[in-house]
């Protein structure tokens, strides 16, 4: 078996596994623990980079007989929603995805070139770039807003109410927390209400993520089933990338565990 093929495919195990531990912390990630957010960020963005390179130099090897040069790929760059166009350009099939998705892809090229650094850059130069507060008024905002039916919303809306009401007579103690908006927080009800509003938004962020990851998936299967090269036509990326895939719209929101043992 040719080396380089070898390679590819180790490269592909990865990305998934950067993407399984990025999605398992994005799933468990709230304001009181940043440091899942970031880890969350940081394999996803590592992930969806890696994987939409692995289509390009595909596409580059189907055409050519060459993969990709390093010169090229540097050339390619780093941004996630051009990568994301230079790879549906080379397929006659539309991506599905709507505007959020984009957005989702801009803030994890934010954190990777600059934002991951927030605290550092807001105590050098006053630059407020928080990628949790943007994650929140950009992305789960519109959760809420657009994606969710008005039975979803009630549903959210009664069960973090509820919480509210018990967190209100529990001793918790609550100095040092801050919303995703770095507003402190005053009570242990309002501390108990946006962990269970974090909580219910988690399965939605990670479903976008995965409409992206699925998509990038199918423009592979199609340019390793059109390769000339016949080990590509044996490229497992649904046993690969199961534990990310399988199942509903609702299982991959329940879901709190995406690594493959």
């Amino acid at each position: 078996m040719d080396e380089k093929y070898r390679r590819f495919v180790d490269e592909v195990d990865f990305s998934r596994q950067l993407l399984g531990i990025g999605l398992t912390c994005l799933r468990k990630a709230n304001f009181a623990t940043r440091g899942l957010y970031f880890q969350a960020l940081s394999g996803v963005s590592l992930g969806l980079e890696r994987f939409m390179k692995l289509c390009l130099m595909l596409d580059d090897y189907n055409q050519s007989g060459k993969y990709t040069s390093r010169k090229k790929l540097k050339e390619y760059g780093h941004d996630l929603n051009v990568l994301f166009s230079l790879v549906t350009e080379r397929v006659d099939f539309p991506s599905d995805l709507h505007e959020i998705h984009y957005k989702v892809m801009e803030l994890l090229t934010e954190f990777a070139k600059s934002s991951r650094y927030s605290n550092i850059d807001f105590i050098t130069n006053n630059h407020d770039n928080d990628p949790m507060k943007y994650w929140f008024n950009e992305i789960d905002k519109r959760i809420y807003d657009e994606l969710l039916n008005n039975r979803q919303r009630n549903i959210i809306d009664k069960k973090c109410e509820e919480y509210r009401d018990i967190g209100e007579s529990l001793p918790i103690f609550v100095a040092g927390y801050y919303d995703e908006n770095r507003n402190p927080i005053n009570s242990s009800g309002e501390l108990n209400y946006l962990l269970k509003r974090s909580e219910m938004f988690a399965g939605y962020r990670v479903l976008l993520v995965i409409k992206i990851i699925e998509c990038l998936c199918d423009i592979l299967g199609s340019m390793a089933s059109q390769s000339k090269n016949n080990y590509f036509h044996h490229l497992e990326l649904g046993r690969f990338f199961a534990t990310i895939l399988y199942g509903t719209d609702r299982d991959k929101t329940n879901r709190k565990n995406f690594n493959r043992m």
